[in-house]
């Protein structure tokens, strides 16, 4: 199986220890790489280049066992999205929607939006049992990929980008 599973490293050095404990995982020091509200910190720098060698023969068993009702999990996806859809155009109708594209078909874990106030309508909809989340920093904040640029666009994007859960596993009963 390809999930770097079922081998052992030992070191006599704590150092080598530290250091090949964040390239497993991207060089990222989950200590400090979430802030007080469990978003992603911008002061978590990533100045070593890794890997992900975290998932588990648990987690692939999980997504193999997924393959044979995929059709049906992508389409709870997309029904969700709708809702999220209704509930957003009657909620937040300022609140920008990024799924208006109908030539595609996303994969929705996560249903994305832009809000000009994004840190408030991420605890409102955490404080309606939804994960909301930004989900990522843009890459240039880290110092493995050099100087930081500055970057208008994607400042702005990440700024107001907010992610609500949208997968086959949210309670549709709350939407």
């Amino acid at each position: 199986p390809n999930t770097v599973d079922g081998g052992a490293i030992v070191f006599n050095n704590k150092s080598l220890l530290d250091k090949a404990i964040l390239t497993r995982d991207f060089g990222i020091n989950r200590k400090t790489f979430r802030d007080e509200y469990a978003e992603i910190s911008p002061s978590c720098d990533i100045s070593l280049s890794g890997y992900g060698a975290t998932m588990s023969e648990l987690n692939s068993y999980i997504g193999c066992m997924q393959m044979g009702t995929i059709q049906q999990l992508l389409e709870t996806q997309r029904l969700n999205s709708e809702r999220w859809d209704t509930f957003l155009t009657e909620n937040y109708p300022k609140v920008y929607k990024l799924n208006t594209r109908r030539e595609i078909q996303p994969n929705y874990w996560v249903y994305g939006c832009l809000a000009e106030n994004k840190l408030d309508m991420m605890l409102q909809f955490r404080s309606l049992g939804y994960y909301a989340s930004g989900v990522h920093l843009n890459n240039n904040c880290y110092s493995i990929f050099g100087d930081k640029k500055y970057l208008p666009g994607v400042d702005s994007f990440n700024r107001n980008f907010l992610a609500i859960p949208c997968g086959w596993w949210v309670d549709r009963c709350l939407l």
